[in-house]
């Protein structure tokens, strides 16, 4: 299981074949169960692969690092495809639209093929790649609590806040408004009613 930690895109480029594993009821830890779904994920994938190629096959010119193809299916793009180039596999990474039918597609890894080339779409694989990358991504640090103002900023930050023409906020003013506030409270506490 651990290979399917590793590189994030050599499994979709170097396909192998591995059997689905069972999933528990429980798992012992987060990272047993990222290990376990990158696995399961992987060997999906394969079955995807092993099936071939959809379609028939494009006419490409591959030059200084790009890849001319032409009778693309333009309208869905190839956005994260894994395409064959002279049997080498590759995940299209940037396209541009070139005329009707073509397009000048950027691939990863860089092509070393030059010339005419044959082109064969194994079709969209970015679910599998943003699955694989969510469950082997390394976990997030817990957040901090936060951290409490001295308490200097926190009676500047009071005062601020306060109205003015406030009691508390003229000089001497904290002690009056403290004052007022308990006058009021018990005034309150004289006009309720017995029962």
């Amino acid at each position: 299981m651990h290979s399917a930690l590793e590189d994030k895109e050599k499994p979709f480029l170097h396909p192998r074949q591995r059997a689905i594993i069972p999933v528990p009821l429980q798992f012992h830890s987060v990272q047993q169960y990222c290990a376990l779904i990158a696995h399961n994920l992987l060997a999906e994938f394969y079955h995807v692969y092993r099936e071939g190629p959809k379609g028939g096959g494009m006419r490409g010119m591959a030059t200084g690092g790009a890849l001319m193809v032409e009778g693309a299916n333009v309208e869905d793009g190839m956005m994260q495809h894994l395409i064959s180039v002279g049997g080498s596999l590759h995940i299209v990474t940037n396209q541009t639209l070139t005329g009707l039918e073509g397009m000048a597609l950027t691939v990863k890894p860089k092509l070393q093929a030059h010339g005419s080339v044959q082109v064969k779409s194994y079709g969209y694989i970015g679910s599998y790649m943003s699955g694989n990358r969510a469950a082997t991504a390394p976990p997030r640090p817990a957040p901090r609590a936060p951290t409490r103002a001295p308490a200097a900023a926190r009676v500047r930050a009071a005062r601020k806040a306060e109205p003015r023409g406030c009691p508390a906020s003229r000089a001497g003013g904290a002690d009056e408004a403290r004052r007022g506030q308990h006058a009021e409270q018990r005034a309150r506490v004289d006009f309720e009613p017995e029962p």
